[in-house]
């Protein structure tokens, strides 16, 4: 499915109560505010930020247009020096009641996930949200505890014990984000023994012959370029997406040291290359910088 069209208008009290459940529209004088139209017809006004962060501002008509744009533009200069809106109203929300939505601690910590990790994926930790932890994105934190939250994941691990690990993992992070950025203070309901690792220690290896049988089917592909990027992924051990993004620049041939800085983390990366990997490496051709173009 592709990116959904951004349309710009110049809001009106006409254009805003003539559109359909699902819409959303840009204003054309102040910028990144937007009207979302959801399945009732709800109207709200939002700002949308470089970082995919949206700061919601309230419903239409409560909130007239001209008070939409003036909100719009203080949020707007928010985001120009790197504040986040949601953050601030956290934090307040924390400071007067010492209370928030599990569902709040998500907003906060998938936006701030994707600053910190730009290369990461955002698929995988959406689709645990919302078929498992969106269950208590109503619940406050406070009301959250081991016993309510334990029993579900014992119950998901009998039939996907891989799942209801990473399920909790995740959940133990948002936790955790709460308690060092949201200033929330309590106890961790995700953490506790993911009973499921028990006993299931890995104990099988790649053997000689399976690795021999491996090596000689990437010499029989057609696309050689493929090969090779599997086949440095073997040398390395890295992730394919890193090896994906391998630059010559990056690479020290005296040294046989790869420098990189594209990792799952947004860290910088050292790692010495194995002389295999050298050969490979002086073998591709270098009509760019980039080790596997294309």
């Amino acid at each position: 499915m592709g990116k959904r069209e951004v349309v710009r208008r110049r809001f009106n009290i006409g254009l805003i109560n003539e559109l359909n459940p699902g819409d959303i529209v840009y204003d054309d004088r102040v910028p990144n505010l937007a009207v979302r139209v959801s399945p009732k017809g709800r109207r709200t006004f939002f700002v949308l930020g470089a970082g995919g962060e949206r700061a919601t501002i309230g419903p239409f008509p409560r909130y007239t247009i001209e008070m939409a744009r003036k909100a719009a533009k203080d949020i707007n200069l928010q985001f120009a020096v790197g504040t986040s809106p949601r953050k601030q109203k956290l934090l307040r929300q924390h400071r007067e009641t010492e209370e928030m939505n599990f569902g709040d601690v998500w907003e906060d910590y998938r936006s701030h996930r994707a600053r910190k990790r730009p290369n990461s994926k955002s698929a995988t930790v959406d689709s645990q949200w919302n078929a498992h932890l969106s269950r208590w994105k109503d619940r406050k934190l406070s009301e959250l505890t081991i016993d309510e939250v334990r029993p579900f994941f014992l119950k998901l691990r009998k039939h996907k014990p891989v799942t209801a690990n990473r399920v909790q993992r995740q959940g133990k992070a948002m936790v955790n984000h709460a308690t060092n950025e949201l200033k929330w203070e309590g106890k961790n309901p995700f953490q506790f023994a993911q009973a499921s690792e028990i006993g299931m220690e890995r104990d099988r290896a790649v053997s000689r012959s399976e690795l021999a049988r491996l090596f000689e089917a990437l010499d029989q592909l057609s696309n050689q370029t493929l090969a090779d990027v599997f086949r440095m992924c073997i040398y390395t051990g890295q992730r394919v997406g890193n090896v994906l993004n391998m630059r010559f620049s990056e690479i020290d041939f005296d040294e046989g040291v790869w420098r990189f800085g594209n990792t799952k983390q947004g860290a910088r990366q050292s790692i010495v290359l194995p002389t295999i990997a050298l050969e490979l490496l002086g073998s591709r051709e270098r009509s760019s910088d980039w080790v596997f173009p294309g």
